[in-house]
């Protein structure tokens, strides 16, 4: 049986890749922050959960369980723009240090194992209003992007000199159930309180580049098997489709709260680009097709709010 570790399996992504990864029949092993008890852990498909910071001491520990692993998913950093530009050097410890740390480990204990990083849209920085393909600049313009900027760095530094395996896929706007942060989330929250009118950030006009967090999982397996025989590789992770801002508030806002009317201020937030669309060339050569339309992933968000809340959140 195939043996896969995800460090961050707690959090958004992680979680998900790690079900994913159950479900094909793989051994998942987890280790990162956060008490998860083994039944909870279970039912995400983690079969062990080492609650530690990313250490040498935390991957022996999974070594002694498992063995060495055919894969991991390296999920563990900084997740959030906002809270990068308010605890900057936090997020470069979670992001930087951690994967120096995490890729230090796996060379001396694991270096025959695939890393998968998922990475961000971020490190492009401003981009203009098409897509954008793998070979773009790179110019974050965020701490968060400039951390993952280095974080890959990091990795492919740790190709050069080592010889280790790994493949970065940028992930672009990835939502989903489990999602409590960045745009549908925070909207979420202004429309549960059924105002007249809730105002948001910027014009509306720009645009996002969604992906269902079962089709990222998904599409991290892909790449993992795609990786038979390769030793590095950066993808993109989208859907190809550009979105706008107002689209999606739109739909959310028909789905929560009807009579409520959003208003946007013009005020560019500090660290968000314009316009983000993945140019999906790479991706198709996987034969990767989105499973979920944006309407139906939305309509699927509202009804995870409503189970974690215990109750409906719709306004009358």
């Amino acid at each position: 049986m195939k043996q896969l570790w995800v460090t961050g399996a707690r959090g958004f992504i992680g979680r998900h890749v790690a079900r994913t990864f159950a479900k094909a029949g793989w051994s998942v092993l987890g280790v990162g922050h956060g008490p998860w008890n083994q039944t909870e852990a279970r039912l995400w498909g983690v079969q062990y959960w080492h609650e530690s910071d990313i250490t040498h001491e935390a991957l022996r520990m999974l070594i002694a369980k498992g063995g060495c692993p055919d894969a991991i998913f390296h999920a563990a950093g900084g997740s959030s723009v906002g809270q990068s530009i308010e605890h900057p050097l936090r997020d470069f410890d979670r992001t930087v240090r951690t994967t120096a740390v995490f890729l230090d480990a796996v060379h001396k204990l694991a270096s025959n194992t695939l890393m998968i990083l998922p990475s961000s849209a971020a490190v492009y920085g401003v981009a203009g209003s098409g897509p954008i393909n793998e070979l773009a600049p790179l110019a974050p313009m965020s701490p968060y992007g400039l951390h993952k900027y280095l974080a890959e760095q990091l990795v492919r530094g740790a190709n050069q000199l080592f010889g280790l395996r790994y493949a970065i896929i940028r992930y672009f706007s990835v939502y989903g159930p489990g999602l409590r942060k960045q745009l549908l989330w925070d909207l979420a929250q202004k429309l549960s309180s059924c105002d007249r009118e809730i105002v948001l950030s910027g014009t509306g006009e720009e645009t996002r580049d969604f992906l269902h967090v079962e089709d990222a999982a998904r599409f991290a397996m892909m790449v993992v098997e795609k990786m038979e025989g390769s030793d590095s590789l950066i993808v993109n992770g989208g859907s190809g489709e550009s979105v706008s801002v107002r689209y999606i508030a739109e739909t959310l806002r028909r789905l929560l709260s009807p009579k409520t009317r959003i208003r946007f201020n013009g005020a560019q937030r500090t660290g968000d680009p314009l316009h983000y669309q993945a140019d999906t060339q790479l991706m198709d050569s996987f034969r990767f097709r989105p499973r979920w339309r944006l309407e139906k992933g939305i309509a699927g968000y509202v009804d995870w709010l409503a189970e974690i809340d215990g109750n409906d959140r719709k306004c009358a």
